[in-house]
């Protein structure tokens, strides 16, 4: 059985007669309103210029790999605020969850490159 996000529900996979059947099992209630829960909130950090939420991808997020033996590592990244575009130096400690979806970029219009 695989998790289906994109649904809620969960993808059965069933060999039958020399071909494979694919099944979607949907949610009870409870993991329907949980899904939806967690679809409508984002893990990120606030600007240190504007306080907006940036979202920060799932890679910062996921847990760094530390070698035996290193010590004093530091769990940093930088990110760019949608809001203001202001770009700074954010610790991994100060990531927290946001409720909604993420802001959209806002592209300035004007001669680029010219």
């Amino acid at each position: 059985m695989t998790p289906s996000l994109s649904t809620g529900g969960i993808g059965v996979s069933i060999p039958f007669r020399g071909s494979i059947i694919s099944l979607l099992i949907p949610p009870s209630p409870r993991e329907g309103r949980i899904m939806a829960e967690l679809m409508n909130s984002y893990r990120g950090v606030s600007c240190a210029r504007c306080r907006s939420p940036i979202p920060v991808s799932p890679q910062v997020i996921a847990p760094r790999e530390i070698e035996p033996g290193q010590t004093n590592v530091r769990c940093t990244f930088v990110a760019r605020c949608k809001l203001c575009e202001y770009e700074n130096v954010y610790a991994a400690s100060e990531i927290q969850d946001f409720a909604g979806v993420p802001r959209q970029r806002t592209f300035r219009t004007g001669a680029a490159g010219a």
